[in-house]
């Protein structure tokens, strides 16, 4: 009678032992898929902000192709006050400080990044537009 038991036991144990061992095996795969999601997701997440930043630059680019925010903080520090309380006198001042090529560079990336667009101050309020508009109508 207790051979049957301690057969019995065993089983038991080998039952128990499998069990655990199962138990381990399915935890660490369970562990691994949770590391390997944690990754993609975070890739996943990097790859949209970066998609996102550049839909934004992409908004912001002048008419000549660059970027305004690029173009501001690569300027000189006098071209940035300029530019900051948008005083046009002290603006042409810099520019004629500066050697002609030089200050030629900085004008072309301004306007091409739009921080600078030539003969906006002209028309106030679009008066010269309107004038050309109605020229146009006259001569028709």
């Amino acid at each position: 009678c207790s051979h049957f038991f301690v057969r019995v036991s065993v089983l038991s144990l080998q039952r128990s032992l499998l069990i655990c061992i199962n138990a381990e095996f399915w935890m660490q795969w369970y562990q691994r898929r949770v590391r390997e999601a944690v990754v993609s997701t975070q890739s996943t997440g990097d790859k949209l902000i970066a998609e996102y930043e550049e839909e934004e630059r992409q908004k912001r680019l002048g008419p000549g192709g660059l970027d305004p925010q690029e173009v501001f903080e690569e300027l000189p520090e006098e071209l940035k006050q300029c530019f900051e309380t948008k005083d046009i006198q002290m603006l042409q001042d810099v520019l004629m400080s500066m050697e002609p090529k030089e200050a030629e560079i900085w004008l072309k990336k301004c306007t091409d990044s739009g921080l600078w667009v030539p003969g906006a101050n002209d028309t106030p309020d679009g008066d010269a537009v309107e004038g050309k508009e109605d020229e146009g109508a006259s001569e028709s």
